[in-house]
């Protein structure tokens, strides 16, 4: 181990463990569903993520979806882009973790802005 006051600290170790063989791997595997259904109209999507990769690994995966994404920054961001007149998202991607406000928060109150218009949520 190497220790350094404000650098951190370095471990290093060895485990002992045997090989797996083949019939130890899973061998479980899901069936195929068949092809991905195309959507007749691009869903529109809010994409919530402090993190700038996330974003924009996020928006690639997305596009490539076919889908159409804007992205918000942060929880306040969240409710003005969601709760603004017009805005119509199919769905809302929502990061639990962000600073000023959590997810779960921004979703609360883009539900009690929307009431009755908003979709169905999943935690």
């Amino acid at each position: 181990m190497f220790s350094d006051t404000g650098q951190g600290s370095v471990f290093w170790f060895t485990i002992r463990c045997r090989q797996a063989e083949f019939e130890d791997l899973p061998v479980h595997l899901p069936e195929p569903e068949g092809p991905v259904q195309v959507f007749l109209t691009p869903p529109h999507i809010l994409l919530v993520d402090d993190n700038p990769i996330n974003q924009k690994v996020g928006q690639r995966l997305l596009h490539k979806l076919g889908c159409v994404v804007d992205v918000a920054t942060d929880g306040p961001d969240a409710i003005a882009q969601a709760t603004a007149l017009g805005a119509n998202y199919d769905l809302i991607f929502m990061d639990i973790q962000m600073p000023d406000m959590d997810g779960i928060t921004a979703t609360r109150e883009i539900r009690e802005h929307l009431g009755t218009g908003c979709r169905p949520w999943w935690p």
